[in-house]
Protein backbone atom coordinates (compact mmCIF):
# COMPACT_ATOMS: atom_id res chain seq x y z
CA UNK A 1 0.00 0.00 0.00
CA UNK A 2 1.43 3.15 -0.91
CA UNK A 3 2.12 6.10 1.66
CA UNK A 4 -0.63 8.18 -0.48
CA UNK A 5 -3.02 5.91 0.55
CA UNK A 6 -2.29 5.11 4.00
CA UNK A 7 -2.06 9.07 4.59
CA UNK A 8 -5.80 9.20 2.72
CA UNK A 9 -6.92 6.12 4.67
CA UNK A 10 -8.76 7.45 7.87
CA UNK A 11 -10.10 10.27 6.02
CA UNK A 12 -11.91 8.14 3.13
CA UNK A 13 -13.25 5.75 6.29
CA UNK A 14 -15.34 8.52 8.35
CA UNK A 15 -16.13 9.93 4.88
CA UNK A 16 -17.22 6.07 3.60
CA UNK A 17 -19.04 5.84 7.31
CA UNK A 18 -20.74 9.28 6.09
CA UNK A 19 -22.01 7.99 2.83
CA UNK A 20 -23.04 4.77 3.83
CA UNK A 21 -24.61 6.53 6.83
CA UNK A 22 -27.07 9.02 4.49
CA UNK A 23 -27.96 5.73 2.08
CA UNK A 24 -29.08 4.37 5.21
CA UNK A 25 -31.15 6.82 6.84
CA UNK A 26 -32.37 7.24 2.96
CA UNK A 27 -33.90 4.12 3.30
CA UNK A 28 -35.40 4.36 6.86
CA UNK A 29 -32.97 2.37 9.03
CA UNK A 30 -31.97 5.47 11.84
CA UNK A 31 -30.19 3.24 13.95
CA UNK A 32 -28.09 1.68 10.87
CA UNK A 33 -27.42 5.09 9.57
CA UNK A 34 -25.85 6.17 12.87
CA UNK A 35 -23.98 2.64 13.71
CA UNK A 36 -22.66 3.33 9.96
CA UNK A 37 -21.26 6.66 10.77
CA UNK A 38 -19.94 5.84 14.13
CA UNK A 39 -17.83 2.69 12.68
CA UNK A 40 -16.60 4.70 9.58
CA UNK A 41 -15.38 7.51 12.14
CA UNK A 42 -14.06 4.97 14.81
CA UNK A 43 -12.38 3.15 11.94
CA UNK A 44 -10.66 5.74 10.81
CA UNK A 45 -9.26 6.76 13.98
CA UNK A 46 -7.78 3.26 14.76
CA UNK A 47 -5.67 3.73 11.63
CA UNK A 48 -5.23 7.67 12.13
CA UNK A 49 -2.86 5.84 15.32
CA UNK A 50 -1.29 3.61 13.98
CA UNK A 51 0.29 5.99 10.84
CA UNK A 52 1.31 8.26 14.05
CA UNK A 53 4.05 5.98 14.80
CA UNK A 54 4.13 4.44 10.90
CA UNK A 55 4.93 7.40 8.74
CA UNK A 56 7.44 10.79 9.26
CA UNK A 57 4.86 13.63 9.94
CA UNK A 58 6.54 15.23 6.22
CA UNK A 59 5.19 12.97 3.69
CA UNK A 60 2.63 14.86 1.52
CA UNK A 61 -0.38 12.89 -0.46
CA UNK A 62 -0.60 15.08 -3.87
CA UNK A 63 1.42 18.28 -2.51
CA UNK A 64 -1.45 19.41 -0.59
CA UNK A 65 -2.00 16.60 2.16
CA UNK A 66 0.59 16.02 4.87
CA UNK A 67 0.12 12.87 6.95
CA UNK A 68 2.05 10.53 9.77
CA UNK A 69 3.22 11.86 13.22
CA UNK A 70 1.19 14.64 14.57
CA UNK A 71 -1.13 15.45 11.59
CA UNK A 72 -2.22 11.91 11.62
CA UNK A 73 -2.33 12.43 15.79
CA UNK A 74 -4.67 15.18 15.34
CA UNK A 75 -6.75 13.48 12.58
CA UNK A 76 -7.29 10.46 15.43
CA UNK A 77 -7.94 13.09 18.08
CA UNK A 78 -10.92 14.61 15.66
CA UNK A 79 -12.13 11.29 14.74
CA UNK A 80 -12.58 9.84 17.88
CA UNK A 81 -14.06 13.23 19.06
CA UNK A 82 -16.46 12.39 16.10
CA UNK A 83 -17.21 8.56 17.15
CA UNK A 84 -17.78 9.24 21.04
CA UNK A 85 -20.45 12.18 20.22
CA UNK A 86 -22.48 9.82 17.87
CA UNK A 87 -22.04 6.77 20.51
CA UNK A 88 -22.52 9.12 23.36
CA UNK A 89 -25.96 10.99 21.74
CA UNK A 90 -27.35 7.83 20.40
CA UNK A 91 -30.82 8.11 22.11
CA UNK A 92 -30.39 11.44 20.10
CA UNK A 93 -29.87 10.17 17.13
CA UNK A 94 -31.96 7.33 16.79
CA UNK A 95 -35.03 8.96 17.83
CA UNK A 96 -35.07 12.24 16.44
CA UNK A 97 -36.90 12.47 12.97
CA UNK A 98 -33.29 14.48 11.77
CA UNK A 99 -30.54 12.39 13.94
CA UNK A 100 -29.42 9.66 11.03
CA UNK A 101 -28.58 13.09 8.62
CA UNK A 102 -26.96 14.64 12.01
CA UNK A 103 -24.93 11.62 12.33
CA UNK A 104 -23.94 11.27 8.44
CA UNK A 105 -22.84 14.88 8.91
CA UNK A 106 -21.16 14.59 12.20
CA UNK A 107 -19.04 11.60 10.24
CA UNK A 108 -18.66 13.91 7.02
CA UNK A 109 -17.55 16.14 9.28
CA UNK A 110 -15.13 14.52 11.00
CA UNK A 111 -13.22 13.74 8.21
CA UNK A 112 -13.30 16.88 6.88
CA UNK A 113 -11.72 18.53 10.16
CA UNK A 114 -8.97 15.44 9.29
CA UNK A 115 -7.64 16.77 6.39
CA UNK A 116 -7.87 20.53 7.55
CA UNK A 117 -5.64 19.23 10.38
CA UNK A 118 -2.29 18.35 7.35
CA UNK A 119 -3.78 20.60 4.48
CA UNK A 120 -0.87 22.54 2.81
CA UNK A 121 -2.50 23.96 -0.10
CA UNK A 122 -4.67 27.02 0.25
CA UNK A 123 -7.55 25.75 -2.12
CA UNK A 124 -7.90 22.81 -0.31
CA UNK A 125 -7.69 24.91 3.42
CA UNK A 126 -10.77 26.56 2.31
CA UNK A 127 -12.88 23.49 0.89
CA UNK A 128 -11.68 21.81 3.93
CA UNK A 129 -13.31 24.62 6.24
CA UNK A 130 -16.16 25.30 3.83
CA UNK A 131 -17.26 21.61 4.53
CA UNK A 132 -16.81 21.89 8.24
CA UNK A 133 -18.81 25.35 7.81
CA UNK A 134 -21.99 23.40 5.54
CA UNK A 135 -22.10 20.43 7.95
CA UNK A 136 -22.24 23.21 10.89
CA UNK A 137 -25.04 25.23 9.89
CA UNK A 138 -27.39 21.78 9.29
CA UNK A 139 -26.29 20.64 12.51
CA UNK A 140 -27.11 23.99 14.48
CA UNK A 141 -30.40 23.97 12.85
CA UNK A 142 -31.20 19.92 13.47
CA UNK A 143 -33.17 21.08 16.81
CA UNK A 144 -36.15 21.96 14.67
CA UNK A 145 -37.28 24.97 16.68
CA UNK A 146 -37.57 29.08 16.37
CA UNK A 147 -34.53 29.39 18.28
CA UNK A 148 -32.02 26.89 16.46
CA UNK A 149 -33.30 28.42 13.32
CA UNK A 150 -32.13 31.72 14.39
CA UNK A 151 -29.03 30.38 15.08
CA UNK A 152 -28.05 28.87 12.33
CA UNK A 153 -29.26 31.63 10.01
CA UNK A 154 -27.28 33.70 11.61
CA UNK A 155 -24.30 31.52 11.64
CA UNK A 156 -24.88 31.23 7.69
CA UNK A 157 -24.44 34.94 7.19
CA UNK A 158 -21.54 35.50 9.53
CA UNK A 159 -19.66 32.17 8.06
CA UNK A 160 -20.46 33.84 4.22
CA UNK A 161 -18.64 36.80 5.66
CA UNK A 162 -15.58 35.17 7.06
CA UNK A 163 -15.42 32.31 3.78
CA UNK A 164 -15.27 35.83 1.35
CA UNK A 165 -12.59 37.47 3.81
CA UNK A 166 -10.71 34.11 3.44
CA UNK A 167 -10.74 33.98 -0.35
CA UNK A 168 -10.19 37.14 -0.78
CA UNK A 169 -6.44 36.79 0.85
CA UNK A 170 -6.81 33.43 -0.91
CA UNK A 171 -6.79 35.65 -4.27
CA UNK A 172 -3.73 37.81 -3.48
CA UNK A 173 -1.52 35.21 -2.42
CA UNK A 174 -2.19 33.52 -5.61
CA UNK A 175 -2.42 36.78 -8.14
CA UNK A 176 0.56 38.25 -6.74
CA UNK A 177 3.05 35.19 -5.56
CA UNK A 178 3.24 33.15 -9.03
CA UNK A 179 -0.17 31.86 -9.67
CA UNK A 180 -0.15 28.44 -7.24
CA UNK A 181 -1.94 28.11 -4.19
CA UNK A 182 0.58 25.58 -2.39
CA UNK A 183 2.21 26.49 0.67
CA UNK A 184 5.89 26.39 0.13
CA UNK A 185 5.74 27.58 -3.78
CA UNK A 186 3.91 30.77 -2.42
CA UNK A 187 6.77 30.86 0.34
CA UNK A 188 9.38 30.68 -1.97
CA UNK A 189 7.64 33.54 -4.50
CA UNK A 190 7.58 35.70 -1.82
CA UNK A 191 10.93 34.94 -0.19
CA UNK A 192 12.66 35.52 -3.75
CA UNK A 193 11.49 38.93 -3.68
CA UNK A 194 7.88 40.02 -4.31
CA UNK A 195 5.89 42.83 -2.21
CA UNK A 196 5.73 42.48 1.33
CA UNK A 197 2.37 44.79 1.39
CA UNK A 198 -0.04 42.52 -0.64
CA UNK A 199 1.59 39.54 1.95
CA UNK A 200 0.93 41.45 5.15
CA UNK A 201 -2.74 42.17 4.05
CA UNK A 202 -3.72 38.51 3.06
CA UNK A 203 -2.54 37.92 6.49
CA UNK A 204 -4.70 40.18 8.44
CA UNK A 205 -7.48 38.36 5.91
CA UNK A 206 -6.44 34.95 6.27
CA UNK A 207 -6.14 35.49 10.40
CA UNK A 208 -9.59 36.92 10.80
CA UNK A 209 -11.08 34.03 8.84
CA UNK A 210 -9.34 32.11 11.30
CA UNK A 211 -10.65 33.57 14.19
CA UNK A 212 -13.99 33.41 13.14
CA UNK A 213 -13.48 29.96 12.28
CA UNK A 214 -12.19 28.83 15.88
CA UNK A 215 -14.93 31.65 17.62
CA UNK A 216 -12.12 34.35 18.84
CA UNK A 217 -12.95 37.62 19.89
CA UNK A 218 -13.79 39.84 18.27
CA UNK A 219 -15.42 36.94 15.64
CA UNK A 220 -17.17 35.16 18.27
CA UNK A 221 -20.82 36.28 18.24
CA UNK A 222 -21.90 33.18 16.54
CA UNK A 223 -20.83 30.64 19.28
CA UNK A 224 -23.02 31.02 22.14
CA UNK A 225 -26.33 30.79 20.24
CA UNK A 226 -24.95 27.95 18.26
CA UNK A 227 -23.77 25.80 21.73
CA UNK A 228 -27.02 27.00 22.91
CA UNK A 229 -29.57 25.56 20.54
CA UNK A 230 -27.80 23.24 18.93
CA UNK A 231 -28.53 19.44 20.51
CA UNK A 232 -26.02 18.49 23.11
CA UNK A 233 -24.04 15.86 21.34
CA UNK A 234 -23.90 17.67 18.53
CA UNK A 235 -23.03 20.66 20.18
CA UNK A 236 -20.29 18.45 22.09
CA UNK A 237 -18.84 17.97 18.68
CA UNK A 238 -18.71 21.65 17.83
CA UNK A 239 -17.40 22.20 20.52
CA UNK A 240 -14.12 20.71 19.45
CA UNK A 241 -13.67 18.38 16.88
CA UNK A 242 -13.32 21.70 14.03
CA UNK A 243 -11.01 23.56 16.58
CA UNK A 244 -8.51 21.59 16.57
CA UNK A 245 -8.25 20.93 13.20
CA UNK A 246 -8.28 24.46 12.66
CA UNK A 247 -5.85 25.65 15.41
CA UNK A 248 -3.22 22.82 13.56
CA UNK A 249 -3.80 24.39 10.18
CA UNK A 250 -3.55 28.08 11.58
CA UNK A 251 0.01 26.95 12.73
CA UNK A 252 0.71 25.77 9.30
CA UNK A 253 -0.16 28.96 7.24
CA UNK A 254 1.36 31.14 9.84
CA UNK A 255 4.66 29.33 10.44
CA UNK A 256 4.87 29.06 6.38
CA UNK A 257 3.48 31.97 4.71
CA UNK A 258 3.84 35.10 7.53
CA UNK A 259 6.67 33.69 9.48
CA UNK A 260 9.33 36.25 11.20
CA UNK A 261 11.16 34.97 8.16
CA UNK A 262 8.46 36.31 5.44
CA UNK A 263 7.36 39.98 7.14
CA UNK A 264 9.42 42.02 9.23
CA UNK A 265 9.47 41.22 12.98
CA UNK A 266 10.07 42.89 16.29
CA UNK A 267 13.23 42.10 17.50
CA UNK A 268 15.02 42.30 21.18
CA UNK A 269 17.47 40.42 23.58
CA UNK A 270 16.62 38.80 26.73
CA UNK A 271 18.33 36.69 29.28
CA UNK A 272 16.72 33.02 29.82
CA UNK A 273 18.83 30.55 32.31
CA UNK A 274 21.82 32.36 32.20
CA UNK A 275 22.11 32.36 28.44
CA UNK A 276 21.09 35.68 26.10
CA UNK A 277 19.16 34.82 23.16
CA UNK A 278 17.98 37.17 20.70
CA UNK A 279 14.08 37.16 19.98
CA UNK A 280 11.43 37.34 17.16
CA UNK A 281 7.98 38.35 17.52
CA UNK A 282 6.76 38.42 14.22
CA UNK A 283 3.93 40.79 13.06
CA UNK A 284 1.50 37.54 13.03
CA UNK A 285 2.52 36.52 16.19
CA UNK A 286 1.24 40.14 17.48
CA UNK A 287 -2.11 39.48 15.52
CA UNK A 288 -2.26 35.98 17.77
CA UNK A 289 -1.14 38.09 20.92
CA UNK A 290 -4.05 40.51 20.71
CA UNK A 291 -6.33 38.38 20.00
CA UNK A 292 -5.49 35.69 22.30
CA UNK A 293 -6.00 38.88 25.34
CA UNK A 294 -9.55 39.90 24.06
CA UNK A 295 -10.83 36.35 23.70
CA UNK A 296 -9.48 35.55 27.04
CA UNK A 297 -10.72 38.47 29.08
CA UNK A 298 -14.11 38.48 27.52
CA UNK A 299 -14.70 34.96 26.80
CA UNK A 300 -14.42 34.29 31.01
CA UNK A 301 -16.21 37.65 32.11
CA UNK A 302 -19.03 37.30 29.61
CA UNK A 303 -19.29 33.15 30.87
CA UNK A 304 -19.41 34.82 34.42
CA UNK A 305 -22.86 36.11 33.72
CA UNK A 306 -24.52 33.05 32.03
CA UNK A 307 -27.42 31.36 33.60
CA UNK A 308 -27.67 28.79 30.44
CA UNK A 309 -25.49 26.01 30.40
CA UNK A 310 -24.35 25.57 26.96
CA UNK A 311 -24.08 29.54 26.75
CA UNK A 312 -21.77 29.55 29.36
CA UNK A 313 -19.99 26.74 27.47
CA UNK A 314 -19.49 28.79 24.05
CA UNK A 315 -18.19 31.99 26.17
CA UNK A 316 -15.88 29.52 27.90
CA UNK A 317 -15.06 28.12 24.39
CA UNK A 318 -13.91 31.70 23.16
CA UNK A 319 -11.71 31.46 26.08
CA UNK A 320 -10.29 28.40 25.38
CA UNK A 321 -9.30 29.48 22.35
CA UNK A 322 -7.64 32.15 23.28
CA UNK A 323 -5.65 29.71 25.44
CA UNK A 324 -4.55 28.53 21.90
CA UNK A 325 -3.50 31.41 20.35
CA UNK A 326 -0.93 32.44 23.05
CA UNK A 327 0.72 29.15 21.53
CA UNK A 328 0.28 30.38 17.77
CA UNK A 329 1.79 33.67 19.00
CA UNK A 330 4.94 31.56 20.02
CA UNK A 331 4.81 30.42 17.12
CA UNK A 332 5.48 26.15 15.46
CA UNK A 333 8.20 25.89 18.84
CA UNK A 334 5.04 24.84 20.62
CA UNK A 335 2.73 22.92 18.06
CA UNK A 336 3.13 19.79 20.03
CA UNK A 337 2.10 21.50 23.39
CA UNK A 338 -0.79 23.87 22.40
CA UNK A 339 -2.36 20.40 20.37
CA UNK A 340 -2.01 18.74 23.48
CA UNK A 341 -4.01 22.14 25.01
CA UNK A 342 -6.78 21.85 22.29
CA UNK A 343 -7.06 18.28 22.48
CA UNK A 344 -7.34 18.17 26.28
CA UNK A 345 -10.23 20.86 25.51
CA UNK A 346 -11.87 19.30 23.26
CA UNK A 347 -12.59 15.98 25.22
CA UNK A 348 -13.34 17.74 28.27
CA UNK A 349 -16.14 19.94 26.34
CA UNK A 350 -17.63 16.32 24.81
CA UNK A 351 -17.78 15.59 28.49
CA UNK A 352 -19.61 18.65 29.65
CA UNK A 353 -22.11 18.60 26.80
CA UNK A 354 -22.66 14.78 27.27
CA UNK A 355 -23.68 15.34 30.63
CA UNK A 356 -25.84 17.79 29.68
CA UNK A 357 -27.34 15.63 26.81
CA UNK A 358 -27.48 12.71 30.33
CA UNK A 359 -29.65 15.68 32.10
CA UNK A 360 -32.24 16.44 29.00
CA UNK A 361 -32.72 12.60 28.66
CA UNK A 362 -33.32 12.33 32.35
CA UNK A 363 -35.33 15.51 33.58
CA UNK A 364 -36.84 16.22 29.89
CA UNK A 365 -38.54 19.30 30.86
CA UNK A 366 -35.03 20.39 31.79
CA UNK A 367 -34.36 24.12 30.86
CA UNK A 368 -30.75 23.63 29.15
CA UNK A 369 -30.11 26.23 32.65
CA UNK A 370 -27.43 25.97 35.02
CA UNK A 371 -29.95 26.35 38.09
CA UNK A 372 -31.78 23.39 36.00
CA UNK A 373 -29.04 20.59 37.00
CA UNK A 374 -29.81 21.24 40.43
CA UNK A 375 -28.76 18.50 42.90
CA UNK A 376 -28.53 15.85 39.58
CA UNK A 377 -25.01 15.30 40.70
CA UNK A 378 -25.73 13.45 43.77
CA UNK A 379 -28.55 11.63 41.89
CA UNK A 380 -26.57 10.39 39.26
CA UNK A 381 -22.64 10.49 40.69
CA UNK A 382 -20.94 8.92 36.75
CA UNK A 383 -22.42 12.20 35.03
CA UNK A 384 -21.55 14.42 38.20
CA UNK A 385 -18.01 13.31 38.42
CA UNK A 386 -17.79 13.38 35.23
CA UNK A 387 -19.15 17.11 34.45
CA UNK A 388 -16.84 17.41 37.18
CA UNK A 389 -13.86 16.56 35.89
CA UNK A 390 -14.71 18.49 32.70
CA UNK A 391 -15.25 21.67 34.71
CA UNK A 392 -11.72 20.77 36.72
CA UNK A 393 -9.60 19.79 33.25
CA UNK A 394 -11.19 23.26 31.53
CA UNK A 395 -10.13 25.75 34.18
CA UNK A 396 -6.71 24.04 34.58
CA UNK A 397 -6.54 22.29 38.26
CA UNK A 398 -3.86 19.54 38.33
CA UNK A 399 -4.28 15.63 37.44
CA UNK A 400 -6.37 16.53 34.46
CA UNK A 401 -4.75 17.01 30.86
CA UNK A 402 -6.10 20.89 30.79
CA UNK A 403 -3.10 21.52 33.31
CA UNK A 404 -0.23 20.26 31.18
CA UNK A 405 -1.58 21.67 28.29
CA UNK A 406 -1.66 25.03 29.82
CA UNK A 407 1.28 24.56 31.82
CA UNK A 408 3.55 23.79 28.75
CA UNK A 409 1.92 26.88 26.67
CA UNK A 410 2.16 29.06 29.44
CA UNK A 411 5.74 28.35 30.28
CA UNK A 412 6.56 28.74 26.40
CA UNK A 413 5.20 31.87 26.07
CA UNK A 414 7.37 33.27 28.95
CA UNK A 415 10.68 32.11 27.81
CA UNK A 416 9.60 33.42 24.20
CA UNK A 417 8.73 36.95 25.68
CA UNK A 418 4.98 37.22 26.13
CA UNK A 419 5.12 37.42 30.22
CA UNK A 420 1.97 39.79 29.89
CA UNK A 421 0.33 37.41 27.54
CA UNK A 422 0.29 34.69 30.34
CA UNK A 423 -0.59 37.04 33.30
CA UNK A 424 -3.63 37.34 31.29
CA UNK A 425 -3.92 33.77 30.70
CA UNK A 426 -3.48 32.96 34.58
CA UNK A 427 -5.91 35.55 35.68
CA UNK A 428 -8.50 34.29 33.14
CA UNK A 429 -8.38 30.56 34.27
CA UNK A 430 -8.39 31.73 38.05
CA UNK A 431 -11.46 33.58 36.98
CA UNK A 432 -13.42 30.88 35.28
CA UNK A 433 -13.53 29.13 38.47
CA UNK A 434 -16.28 31.08 39.27
CA UNK A 435 -18.60 29.91 36.41
CA UNK A 436 -16.92 26.14 36.27
CA UNK A 437 -17.80 26.33 39.92
CA UNK A 438 -21.21 27.38 39.34
CA UNK A 439 -21.86 24.22 37.59
CA UNK A 440 -20.81 22.00 40.19
CA UNK A 441 -22.52 23.87 43.44
CA UNK A 442 -25.80 23.66 41.69
CA UNK A 443 -25.09 19.82 40.24
CA UNK A 444 -23.66 18.89 44.01
CA UNK A 445 -24.72 21.62 46.77
CA UNK A 446 -28.38 23.04 45.55
CA UNK A 447 -31.50 20.93 45.68
CA UNK A 448 -33.31 19.34 43.08
CA UNK A 449 -36.26 21.31 41.62
CA UNK A 450 -39.46 19.94 40.36
CA UNK A 451 -38.87 20.12 36.26
CA UNK A 452 -42.16 20.85 34.41
CA UNK A 453 -42.53 17.98 31.58
CA UNK A 454 -41.73 19.23 27.90
CA UNK A 455 -44.35 20.97 25.92
CA UNK A 456 -43.78 18.90 22.33
CA UNK A 457 -43.31 21.99 20.24
CA UNK A 458 -39.68 20.91 19.70
CA UNK A 459 -39.84 18.50 16.29
CA UNK A 460 -36.34 17.41 17.25
CA UNK A 461 -36.59 16.24 20.96
CA UNK A 462 -36.63 12.98 21.62
CA UNK A 463 -39.97 11.43 22.74
CA UNK A 464 -38.84 8.99 24.77
CA UNK A 465 -36.98 10.00 28.33
CA UNK A 466 -35.40 8.03 31.67
CA UNK A 467 -32.30 6.37 32.46
CA UNK A 468 -32.15 3.76 29.89
CA UNK A 469 -31.83 6.59 27.09
CA UNK A 470 -29.21 8.52 29.19
CA UNK A 471 -27.30 5.36 29.47
CA UNK A 472 -25.15 6.35 26.19
CA UNK A 473 -24.50 9.50 27.51
CA UNK A 474 -23.38 8.43 30.59
CA UNK A 475 -21.31 6.04 29.82
CA UNK A 476 -19.37 8.13 27.48
CA UNK A 477 -19.18 11.09 29.51
CA UNK A 478 -17.19 8.88 32.12
CA UNK A 479 -15.51 7.20 29.79
CA UNK A 480 -14.05 10.74 28.26
CA UNK A 481 -13.78 11.77 31.91
CA UNK A 482 -11.70 9.17 32.73
CA UNK A 483 -9.23 9.69 29.65
CA UNK A 484 -9.32 13.34 30.83
CA UNK A 485 -7.34 12.11 34.27
CA UNK A 486 -5.49 9.33 32.85
CA UNK A 487 -3.27 12.08 30.53
CA UNK A 488 -3.18 14.23 33.54
CA UNK A 489 -1.71 11.11 36.00
CA UNK A 490 0.73 9.41 33.27
CA UNK A 491 3.19 12.23 33.13
CA UNK A 492 3.49 12.23 36.73
CA UNK A 493 4.47 8.35 36.67
CA UNK A 494 6.40 8.78 32.83
CA UNK A 495 7.31 11.95 32.25
CA UNK A 496 5.71 13.74 29.26
CA UNK A 497 7.98 11.80 27.04
CA UNK A 498 4.41 9.72 25.31
CA UNK A 499 2.19 12.94 24.98
CA UNK A 500 5.56 14.56 22.97
CA UNK A 501 6.36 11.64 20.81
CA UNK A 502 2.35 11.70 20.09
CA UNK A 503 2.22 15.28 19.01
CA UNK A 504 5.43 15.51 17.31
CA UNK A 505 5.51 17.13 13.85
CA UNK A 506 8.22 17.30 11.34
Amino acid sequence: MSETVQILLPIGSAIAGGVLGVLADAFGSRRLSVALSAAGTALGAVVAVWLVYELPGTLLAYNVLAGGGGFAAIGAVVLTLSALSLVGGWAWFTRSPAGGSAAALIALAGGAAAALAGTVDMVFLLIALECLALTAYALVAQSRNARSDEAAMKYVVQGAVATGLLVLGIAILVGVYGGTSGLIPLQASAAAGGPLTPLAGAMALVVAAFAYKLGGFPFHSWAPDVFETAPPASAGYLAGAPKVGAVLAAFIVSSILFGSTMLPAWQFSREIAGVTIEIDQSRISVMWAVLAAGSIIFGNLAALRQESYGRMLGYSGIAQVGYAMIGLAVGERVVGSTMLLMTAYAFAALAAFLGGEAVRCQRPGWDGSIGGMAGFGRSNALVGAAVAVAMFSLTGIPLTAGFWGKLLVFGAAVGFGWEWLVVIGVLGSVVSFGYYGKVLRSMYFEPAEEVAEPSGDDEGSVPATGSVFALPATLTASLVAAAVVAVGIAPLVWGLGFLQRFFAFG
